[in-house]
């Protein structure tokens, strides 16, 4: 078994001359296990795993009525993704998906800006 963190690899180059193989079969269907619903956990947004620039917002910034100068930093940045420390998720002002600083989750960003320091 093997995993690969997002961006970490850059992407090949495109080989047109390959062609996939459709091999048809059947699949067990008696198991009990049944998927009830998929949801979107992100809406729309890009993950934090997944995301070229975080730039990242915390204690520093005195309250969640500052929260957003980190959004318009961001938006300055073009494709910047907000993410916030521990100290703002568990205070509720954004949600645990936008958790920059929780291990084991890796972030390969290029760039990190962050406020969170205290």
């Amino acid at each position: 078994m093997a995993t690969l963190r997002p961006n970490v690899f850059p992407l090949g180059t495109r080989d047109t001359s390959r062609k996939a193989e459709v091999v048809k079969g059947s699949a067990d269907t008696s198991s009990r296990a049944r998927v009830a619903a998929v949801r979107a956990t992100t809406q729309g947004k890009v993950q934090l795993t997944e995301a070229q620039v975080i730039v990242s917002g915390g204690r520093g910034l005195k309250g969640p009525e500052h929260f957003p100068l980190v959004e318009a930093l961001a938006e300055s940045m073009g494709a910047a993704v907000v993410g916030a420390s521990r100290a703002v998720v568990d205070a509720g002002t954004r949600t645990p998906t936008r958790r920059s600083s929780r291990s084991p989750t890796t972030a390969s960003s290029a760039t990190c800006s962050s406020s969170c320091r205290s």
